[in-house]
């Protein structure tokens, strides 16, 4: 719960940034579409995924100390070197629309639900840079689902988390949430506010 104000800050920062920057840089678009959405993208990977094997640290080791010998706790860090030696992490299937994760509180689905909302908003905001707007929406949409999927997937398989069916259902819906947000609000070409 103590992360939905800075993640919402976040949004904020970007939906402003979309909305200023076009009107006075002209490569911004190309900063958006080339720079920006895949950067969100291993954003989201690194939230879902690899942030339990790899601290932003062993990352900059890996990248930047290319003469540098890693031991097996700087590739795969604390969590990851626990999974790679068999023992198994997190594992579990949650296919509950309503239900509640944790019995003792009544309210731990309405952040996490939020927070998955609020995680793919910036990403369909910024894909409108690589789409244009109605360019096979539908089509757009089931990549998204797709996607969610496959990291709800991994994160099971992998043991790194549960596949959790409203972490798909609110991933998507933030997407197509953010998308419309462009559209109606944040498009660049759009009347002034």
């Amino acid at each position: 719960m103590n992360r939905i104000p800075g993640i919402l800050l976040i949004v904020m920062l970007i939906a402003i940034v979309i909305r200023v920057l076009p009107k006075y840089w002209k490569g911004a678009e190309k900063v958006f579409r080339y720079v920006a959405f895949p950067a969100y993208i291993l954003g989201i990977l690194y939230l879902t995924i690899f942030s339990r094997f790899l601290s932003p640290r062993e990352i900059y080791n890996l990248i930047f100390n290319m003469g540098y010998t890693p031991t097996e706790s700087v590739i795969v860090g604390n969590r990851g070197s626990e999974w790679l030696a068999g023992k198994q992490g997190v594992r579990g299937i949650r296919l509950l629309l309503v239900g509640l994760s944790d019995p003792n509180s009544e309210l731990y689905i309405i952040p996490s639900c939020l927070m998955n909302l609020l995680l793919f908003l910036p990403l369909g905001m910024l894909f409108r840079f690589v789409v244009p707007s109605g360019k096979k929406d539908r089509l757009w949409t089931l990549v998204c689902a797709g996607f969610v999927l496959l990291i709800e997937c991994i994160q099971y398989f992998f043991g790194l988390g549960q596949f959790d069916i409203l972490d798909v259902l609110f991933n998507t819906a933030g997407f197509i949430i953010g998308r419309k947000i462009y559209d109606h609000w944040l498009c660049p070409w759009a009347e002034d506010i």
